[in-house]
C-alpha cells in the first residue's frame, strides 16, 4: 500500500501520548499536530518547524534505542558477550553523537537523516557538563546491558523450550478499541513452560502506576490479536515482566481482569479529554493552537519545541 496524505493524522492513542498531554497541552499540540504534514515540499515554514522539532531525541533515549536494538539482534543472532555489546552500543552512541554535534545545519534541510540531540541542538550544555553527561551515560550503558543480559527475561528468551511470539517489533503495533487506534509496541510477548510472559525493559525511572497502566494495554493488545487461538487464557494467567535495566531489579506481576476494565474506562475518559480540543472530531481536525495551554516549569529544559514556546522557563541544565 503505497503514501496516502492525510489533512490531519489519524486518531490514536497511546500511553505515552497521554504522557506528553499531561505534561503540557501545547507540547502535544506540536506533537500530535503542529508539525503534521511537515516533510512535505510546499508545507508552510512553521510546520516544516515544527516538524523537524519533533524529530529531536535526547542521550538518555537514543542510548536506550540503540540498546533495545542490539539486545533484539543478540537474541535473534549470534550471541555476544556482554562486553562485546556495550562497546558496539557505545561505538554507536559516540559515532551518531558526533553527527549531531557537526551536521546541525543539515538537520535544518533535512530532518529525518541525521539525529539531532536536544543536548547539542539547544547546546545548554557547556563541555565540562557534556563530558559529565557522557560519563553518566557510558555507565548506564554499562548497566543497562550486563543487568539485562542478566534479566529473568532475557534468559527466557533464550531458553530452548521458549516460543517467541514478539519481539520489539518496529512495526508499529496496534489494536483497536472503542472505534479508536490504541498502539502497544511491547518488548517481548512469548511463552515459555507454558506461561504466557509479556517482558517490558525499562532504561528510566521506575512509575508503578504507569507500568501498570502500559501492561494493562499490552493484555488488551494480546487478548485482541491473539485471544481467538487462544480463548482459555484470561488476563489475569499472563505474567507481566518489567525490568529495570539501569539498576538490576524487576518487577512480576499479573493485571487483574477488573484492573483491565478501569484501564478500558481510563482510556475512554481521556479520549473524551482530547476530545474537546478538537474542530471536528470526525477527521481528527485540532481546535487553534490558542486552546492548547502551555504548563511552563522545570520540565520546559527538555522540551524539543523551546525554540517556538512563547511560554517556555528555561535554565542550564
Amino acid at each position: 500500500m503505497g503514501y496516502e496524505r492525510r489533512e490531519y493524522p489519524e486518531k490514536s492513542w497511546s500511553v505515552s501520548k497521554m504522557d506528553i498531554f499531561r505534561d503540557c497541552a501545547l507540547k502535544y499540540y506540536f506533537s500530535v499536530y503542529g508539525g503534521w504534514n511537515g516533510w512535505e515540499y510546499d508545507a508552510s515554514e512553521r510546520t516544516k518547524h515544527i516538524y523537524r522539532l519533533t524529530k529531536i531525541t535526547n542521550m538518555y533515549a537514543l542510548s536506550g534505542e540503540i540498546i533495545h536494538r542490539k539486545i533484539k539482534e543478540n537474541i535473534l543472532g549470534i550471541e555476544k558477550k556482554p562486553e562485546e555489546l556495550f562497546n558496539d552500543i557505545i561505538t554507536e552512541l559516540r559515532h551518531l553523537t558526533k553527527e549531531s554535534f557537526y551536521k546541525k545545519e543539515y538537520f535544518v534541510s533535512n530532518p529525518k537523516k541525521v539525529v539531532m540531540l536536544h543536548e547539542y541542538y539547544y547546546n545548554l550544555y557547556d563541555n565540562k557538563d557534556r563530558k559529565e553527561l557522557a560519563v553518566k551515560i557510558t555507565e548506564r550503558v554499562k548497566n543497562s546491558v550486563f543487568n539485562l543480559t542478566e534479566s529473568e527475561t532475557y534468559k527466557n528468551l533464550k531458553a530452548a523450550n521458549t516460543k517467541i511470539i514478539e519481539l520489539d517489533d518496529e512495526n508499529f503495533n496496534y489494536f483497536i478499541f472503542d472505534g479508536i487506534k490504541i498502539y502497544a509496541i511491547l518488548d517481548a510477548l512469548y511463552i515459555n513452560s507454558g506461561k504466557i510472559f509479556i517482558g517490558d525493559w525499562k532504561t528510566g525511572k521506575k512509575d508503578k502506576e504507569k507500568n501498570d497502566l502500559q501492561m494493562a494495554v499490552y493484555i488488551m493488545y494480546f487478548i485482541e490479536k491473539y485471544g481467538q487461538k487462544l480463548p482459555e487464557i484470561k488476563a489475569d494467567n499472563i505474567i507481566c515482566l518489567n525490568e529495570y535495566i539501569n539498576d538490576g531489579s524487576s518487577y512480576k506481576r499479573n493485571i487483574s481482569e477488573d484492573e483491565l476494565t478501569k484501564t478500558k474506562e481510563y482510556i475512554k475518559t481521556s479520549e473524551e479529554i482530547l476530545g474537546r480540543y478538537l474542530e471536528n472530531p470526525d477527521i481528527n481536525k485540532p481546535k487553534e493552537e490558542i486552546f492548547f495551554k502551555p504548563n511552563p516549569g522545570k520540565r520546559c529544559s527538555n522540551c524539543n519545541f523551546i525554540e517556538i514556546c512563547d511560554f517556555h522557563e528555561i535554565k542550564k541544565y
